[in-house]
């Protein structure tokens, strides 16, 4: 009959052969009385429920993780927020930060700039999107309609060369840009701040 020692039941499996690459192989154990079943049974729901127990006690750990750093993950990410605005607000005054035609410009910390996002099909002034599919049908380009008969933007911005064909169904593509602030590494030099008074 296996016996109990802490949390591990010693099932007497027995080792019968020994292969290359240490693998071992056991006899199968079979539990021959109803008493044993019951044994069994009882080792199988306690470590169910040490299982549970572990994981409530892990969940518990990892919250108290998280809860101890929100509070200044939160700050940090607002002082992030309202300096990277203040940051963009002083590039949005002097263009001339950058040099012609970047959109970047390295800083001794960061480098900053903005982002080209995806290409996007917006309606021109005046246009509505029921008004471009009618265009577009009244044209007969199937190409810029899906089978539901909805304007297809995604074609749209594929043909974004083709300006002219869009002005005549009032789309334009509008790419949007996003300023950034990308750190640089710096564990081989100290931060320094320095104000020029230049």
């Amino acid at each position: 009959m296996p016996s109990f020692t802490g949390r591990q039941c010693n099932w007497p499996l027995r080792r019968t052969d020994i292969m290359p690459r240490k693998t071992i192989t056991l006899e199968k154990y079979e539990i021959p009385t109803q008493a044993e079943l019951q044994m069994a049974v009882a080792t199988v729901a306690r470590d169910m429920l040490i299982e549970r127990e572990t994981k409530n006690a892990m969940d518990a750990e990892l919250q108290a993780v998280r809860d101890r750093y929100a509070r200044e993950l939160a700050e940090l990410a607002e002082r992030i927020e309202q300096r990277t605005e203040l940051v963009e607000e002083y590039c949005a005054r002097h263009p001339d930060l950058f040099p012609k035609d970047r959109r970047s410009v390295e800083l001794p910390h960061a480098t900053i700039g903005y982002r080209t996002g995806q290409p996007a099909a917006k309606t021109k002034r005046g246009w509505t999107w029921s008004a471009v599919l009618e265009a577009i049908k009244d044209r007969k380009w199937t190409e810029f309609l899906r089978v539901k008969e909805e304007v297809n933007k995604d074609a749209l911005v594929a043909a974004r060369d083709q300006t002219d064909r869009l002005d005549k169904i009032g789309v334009v593509i509008d790419q949007a840009e996003r300023f950034f602030i990308e750190p640089k590494d710096l564990s081989e030099q100290p931060l320094a701040i320095t104000t020029d008074a230049a």
